[in-house]
């Protein structure tokens, strides 16, 4: 009998990310903030099924949600509406409503990167362009559309662009592209930025008729799969202030970010601005379904704007997961989940801080709610070291340490803009125990491939 490996190498595709992986890894279970490989070890998961998995693996309300609908109507062509998704929409939709006065309306798609698709048609169809601002190491899915926005050249090289995108720099203060300081610079991004409409020669916006070529800017509110980066405190304020002035729409990205991730239900809450549409997904119905959708201010989405037909798809009504996504609008609604987050939050924050403290090659630490990006550098010479990364990534998979007599492993998922990056989202119900533990074995990953 062959071993599940070989057939892997026979009969998936290469083209996965998975396939980076050396020795492949195959899982068997999950439960809470850990998954469990054929062996039996268990693996502390900080990166939760891409931040998908907020409310942890296994979690009973999400399974008791999923097995009601299930027996009641398990699906329905896109074509029909179910109750669950007009009361999923009426619950987005107020939320904004009461949270940031503004009225609008949701639309479902299925997954992340066709909510943007979705998102960038509305655009389009209201500005009349297709041409678009997102940032440089921006990430927003790999469909054609999606791609053409995400800034990976990987992305373009064999597909093009149909989306036509004009990238700036996103604030990472670490290494500022126009080597300036923090708190000194009065956001010389941003003024550069805004230049761009100062005459038509720069061929974005024309100051005498005040039209411009670019119909919106996409953006995450936290550099997602490059990092994790946090912009400055008053960074999006400044953005949306020069948006605003030459009439550019402000789409964010919540796909990662969004349901709590962050301590806040959206992380465009932590900067004082509105976007004009949001995207997301993922967490909505804690990875356990295809589900994503769009919220856009009511002139973007009214039935006028939007009309019957514009996009659809056969699951993106699928009654299961909008029973999912009530589940998790009721939970992120409870001032229970409030008070744990702040708690988990706190402790992770001091876990990654004194790290960063503690070990020279940590050139950058961002913390943000339970999101969290560590950058490993070089320590001689400061540069990022991409394969110190992938090393402890892999050592961490690969041995695992035993611990009161378990054995444990450790889930790192690694990006950044030099592939040199931890990305860090636990479950936003890791306890503080749970949160100690990946202390110890994050500490003795870096001691082990540190040690001379």
């Amino acid at each position: 009998m062959m071993h599940i490996s070989d057939i892997e190498q026979l009969y998936c595709s290469q083209g996965d990310t998975s396939a980076r992986h050396s020795p492949k890894m195959y899982f068997t279970g999950g439960n809470g903030s850990f998954l469990t490989d054929q062996d039996g070890t268990k693996f502390l998961d900080m990166q939760m099924c891409n931040s998908s998995a907020n409310f942890g693996y296994q979690n009973p309300l999400f399974e008791q949600a999923l097995v009601q609908q299930m027996t009641r109507l398990p699906s329905l062509s896109g074509e029909f509406m179910c109750e669950q998704q007009v009361l999923l929409a009426e619950k987005i939709a107020q939320y904004m409503e009461q949270q940031h006065g503004v009225k609008g309306r949701v639309h479902f798609a299925v997954g992340g990167a066709q909510a943007v698709d979705d998102a960038l048609k509305m655009i389009a169809a209201y500005t009349g362009t297709r041409n678009v601002f997102s940032f440089e190491g921006g990430y927003h899915g790999r469909t054609m559309a999606s791609s053409s926005i995400s800034s990976s050249y990987r992305y373009h090289k064999q597909f093009g662009n149909v989306i036509n995108t004009y990238r700036i720099p996103f604030p990472c203060c670490m290494r500022c592209p126009y080597e300036k300081i923090q708190g000194e610079c009065n956001f010389y991004c941003v003024r550069q930025f805004e230049r761009l409409f100062e005459s038509e020669y720069y061929g974005v916006y024309h100051p005498q008729t005040h039209t411009s070529m670019y119909g919106a800017f996409f953006a995450e509110p936290i550099l997602g799969r490059c990092g994790y980066v946090v912009p400055p405190d008053g960074y999006f304020q400044e953005l949306s202030a020069v948006l605003h002035k030459f009439h550019i729409y402000l789409v964010f990205d919540e796909i990662q970010m969004g349901f709590y991730r962050t301590g806040k239900m959206w992380a465009f809450e932590h900067y004082g601005v509105v976007p004009d549409m949001l995207v997301f997904g993922k967490a909505i119905s804690n990875g356990l379904w295809p589900l994503s959708g769009v919220w856009a201010r009511e002139k973007l989405i009214s039935p006028s704007q939007w009309p019957c037909g514009s996009s659809h798809s056969t699951f993106s009504g699928n009654p299961i997961a909008m029973a999912l996504g009530l589940t998790a609008m009721d939970l992120v609604a409870s001032p229970s989940l409030k008070v744990q987050v702040s708690m988990a939050s706190q402790h992770f924050s001091k876990i990654i801080h004194h790290l960063k403290l503690d070990y020279p090659i940590i050139g950058r630490a961002d913390c943000r709610g339970m999101a969290a990006g560590i950058e490993l550098i070089n320590q001689k010479t400061g540069r990022p070291d991409p394969l110190l990364a992938r090393k402890i990534s892999s050592l961490a998979l690969q041995e695992p340490v035993t611990l009161s007599g378990s054995r444990y492993g450790l889930i790192l998922s690694v990006g950044g803009l030099f592939e040199n990056a931890f990305l860090l989202s636990p479950s936003l119900f890791m306890t503080e125990q749970e949160l100690d533990l990946f202390d110890v074995l994050i500490r003795h990953y870096l001691d082990k491939t540190t040690e001379k």
